[in-house]
């Protein structure tokens, strides 16, 4: 193989992959195809989507997007002292216990 001052190739080309194709690589490293997966959607799961759907919860939506409002203007506070409190608090409920 020759490269002349323009950087353009003469001879032969070198073939470095050991595999001519995807077909033998994936037998080579024995990769099993899969075709895909059979989903059971239960009717529970499918009436919990439908109500979710139509649930109009708007106090918890405004607050949500005030608090996006919020973060996109740079404005958004974190009280660390409340995360703590609510943490705490979240842990006390679960273990039942008077911290």
């Amino acid at each position: 193989m020759k490269i002349d001052k323009n950087l353009k190739v003469h001879g032969n080309y070198i073939d470095m992959s050991i595999y001519k194709n995807r077909e033998d690589k994936r037998k080579a490293m024995d990769i099993k195809v899969d075709i895909g997966a059979d989903i059971h959607i239960s009717k529970t799961a499918k009436e919990l989507v439908r109500q979710i759907g139509k649930s109009e919860d708007t106090h918890f939506t405004e607050k949500v997007e005030s608090i996006r409002r919020s973060i996109l203007q740079g404005k958004y506070q974190i009280s660390n002292e409340e995360i703590a409190g609510k943490i705490l608090e979240t842990i006390e409920l679960q273990e039942g216990s008077d911290m």
